[in-house]
């Protein structure tokens, strides 16, 4: 995994639409994906989701709905989830407010 390598535009707006999904803890389907971005092929959504698996940005498991995991910014830190009022969370932290 290599952390923090550059993407390319349309890589960062794939990536984008799948952190705001998995902030809904809801991560997109390979069809959603491609239906956001207007890719009329499922492998062309295959095709982004292996770049940014190979640049550290995220993981998959193979045949499974919704199977995305993401890392954080590549440098391998599972995210959890996040909030509007807390920000990230990550695994084992405990963020406090107010």
């Amino acid at each position: 995994m290599k952390p923090h390598v550059e993407l390319t535009a349309k890589q960062e707006k794939v990536l984008k639409f799948i952190r705001e999904r998995v902030g809904e803890r809801l991560p997109p389907t390979i069809r959603e994906i491609a239906g956001e971005m207007g890719f009329s092929s499922t492998g062309t959504v295959r095709d982004y989701l292996e770049a940014l698996r190979k640049k550290g940005y995220l993981k998959r498991e193979n045949n499974k709905s919704r199977a995305i995991k993401l890392l954080d910014n590549g440098a391998g830190i599972p995210v959890i989830g996040s909030t509007k009022n807390m920000g990230r969370v990550k695994r084992g932290q405990v963020k406090k407010t107010g």
